[in-house]
């Protein structure tokens, strides 16, 4: 029983925001466990340094007095890392993030990379209540990337996309690990081919995506996860598209869209992913991954698509998939599963196995013309990765029948 708490070494967030967040009340039975969630409640405002406690004897028999010391985190801070990939190149990126940004319970940050393909992001974030377990935020990022195309996972042409983006949402905290969130994004995308084929697009698009998402994290961290899930499910409307394109030829002919059959109008998404790391022993984690992916009454050929590829997930709206390169497959629907072994070598060094099936452009009103052939993409992967102070540092091999070839894929340090 706690009959009397303190609270010091706070200077810019108050006490009563610190024993909100702690979550119990003097004078009612005190669980260690309930305590433990307070403190890490604590923690996960990112706003301290360290937290230390302190119980002593109370006036009153059976009962302590609870001194809680805090150490706070500077209320801004500068940050620089270095990323290099076999799909994005080296770049060089760099961030300010402030815990009270222009007021309390509200943050802000800015991120950029320079490299071959220039990034940025911005946000600001505003706690509705002290609990900080209702948000309101609003965003801006925006890129410059190169993506190949293929045909019957052969390349046959390359673009260069830009993006802008514009995002207000909110969001209510459901669990200990999970958030709600619901909002609106304006998007301005730019298109230009970088390779001639026979058949190109040009020009741009802009419209909104209205969105509502859950997500729910419990990885004990978020290179080489040892334990813990990550699911993600997203269900959007894209609308009030605006598209400005031409299309042409290998002979510099005009194509109208229609003979493309890209029609560009309103549609439904849905999105979703998720793994989990199973702790089989000391040193053995089993993998187990799902992603699904479908659009309604969609026609826009690879824009606003769903690319399948990659050993990693940090594009918008990729499946990751062992065997096949970044935007190798673009697809308006898809389907994954992967299983896998990771074994700790020791001294933060791991080797990882994974084996994984997909299933591609295909219809739900049609599944039973579902055929090996046209629709569905095998592959395995090894990894051998180690975890460095700079961030992950990781060499991947891949196999897929489907290209019948083996690719390698390098990544040092933390994707931007």
């Amino acid at each position: 029983m706690v009959d009397s708490l303190y609270i010091r070494g706070n200077s810019h967030f108050s006490k009563h925001f610190i024993r909100n967040k702690l979550g119990f009340n003097i004078l009612t039975p005190l669980k260690s466990s309930d305590f433990t969630f307070g403190i890490n409640q604590l923690y996960a405002t990112n706003y301290f340094e360290r937290i230390n406690y302190f119980l002593s004897p109370s006036q009153t028999a059976g009962h302590v007095t609870l001194t809680v010391e805090v150490s706070e985190k500077p209320l801004s801070n500068l940050s620089t890392g270095v990323n290099f990939s076999s799909f994005t190149g080296i770049g060089i990126t760099a961030g300010w993030k402030s815990n009270k940004f222009p007021v309390n319970n509200a943050k802000g940050y800015v991120r950029f990379q320079i490299g071959k393909y220039p990034v940025y992001k911005a946000g600001l974030t505003y706690y509705l209540n002290n609990s900080q377990k209702s948000l309101a935020t609003f965003e801006t990022n925006g890129f410059v990337l190169d993506f190949p195309v293929f045909n019957n996972f052969k390349p046959v042409s390359q673009y260069r996309q830009g993006k802008f983006n514009l995002l207000l949402s909110l969001s209510q905290v459901t669990g200990k690990n999970s958030v709600f969130t619901a909002g609106s994004e304006f998007f301005y995308q730019t298109l230009e081919p970088r390779i001639q084929s026979t058949e190109n697009i040009k020009g741009n698009n802009s419209g909104f995506e209205t969105f509502g998402s859950w997500k729910y994290h419990t990885l004990n961290r978020n290179a080489f996860p040892e334990s813990g899930q990550h699911m993600h499910i997203r269900l959007a409307l894209i609308h009030n598209q605006n598209p400005s394109l031409k299309a042409w030829d290998a002979n510099n002919q005009p194509l109208k869209l229609s003979a493309l059959e890209i029609k560009i109008g309103t549609f439904l998404q849905v999105y979703a992913r998720g793994e989990s790391f199973i702790p089989l022993s000391e040193k053995m984690t089993q993998i187990l991954k799902w992603q699904f992916g479908y659009n309604f009454n969609y026609s826009q050929y690879f824009i606003n698509n769903f690319n399948v590829g990659g050993s990693h997930y940090f594009l918008e709206k990729q499946f990751d998939f062992a065997g096949l390169n970044e935007y190798e497959l673009i697809t308006s629907s898809a389907g994954t599963g992967a299983f896998g072994m990771q074994y700790s070598l020791g001294n933060n060094l791991y080797a990882l196995a994974l084996t994984n099936v997909g299933l591609y452009d295909f219809d739900l009103q049609r599944l039973p013309a579902v055929t090996y052939a046209n629709n569905v993409i095998l592959g395995a992967g090894l990894t051998l990765g180690y975890l460095s102070v700079l961030g992950p540092i990781e060499l991947t091999f891949s196999y897929s029948p489907q290209t019948d070839k083996i690719i390698g894929y390098v990544n040092l340090g933390w994707a931007f």
